[in-house]
């Protein structure tokens, strides 16, 4: 969270979507982890928030969540997070920036915009409905595997080269 793009992130999604995550429905958590986050990231006193600091083991904090959220407006390059989400076969929720370069299908594999209404209404629809989130994690899996995986990235390439 020290990256400048995450904090613009992160502070999008703790203004413009998690309150009315929460107002829609209070059961919902979003746990959140990451070094100096609790320095740098206002708003995470809000009701729902849990925070994590100190050490994580960040493969252990990711398979203890049903729906990964990954919002991005700047930077560049593939996030890896998100493709280990996806091999980990979880719900995805991101922006245009956070699916660039994944073989993204929206509804199929993710769920991605960059509105907030969206995100409210597939972060409260996701946690309440489990089948849905297995459907989108399956497709995310299968996708990473098919098409992220490091040989079949190399093969890709290397097929792209060659006369």
């Amino acid at each position: 969270m020290e990256w400048l793009p995450h904090r613009e992130a992160m502070a999008w999604f703790l203004a413009e979507v998690w309150p009315a995550v929460h107002a829609a429905d209070p059961r919902i958590q979003c746990h959140l982890a990451g070094k100096g986050l609790e320095r740098i990231i206002p708003g995470l006193d809000q009701p729902g928030i849990v925070v994590h600091t100190g050490p994580i083991d960040a493969r252990e904090f990711a398979r203890l969540r049903p729906i990964l959220i990954a919002p991005s407006f700047s930077g560049s390059g593939i996030m890896v997070k998100v493709v280990e989400g996806m091999t980990m076969g979880k719900a995805i929720v991101t922006t245009p920036n956070g699916a660039r370069g994944l073989s993204s299908e929206h509804g199929r594999n993710m769920m991605v915009s960059a509105n907030p209404n969206d995100w409210v209404e597939w972060i409260v629809a996701l946690a309440n409905d489990r089948a849905a989130r297995k459907r989108i994690g399956k497709g995310a899996r299968s996708t990473a595997l098919a098409m992220h995986d490091p040989a079949v990235a190399a093969k890709i390439f290397l097929d792209g080269i060659r006369p």
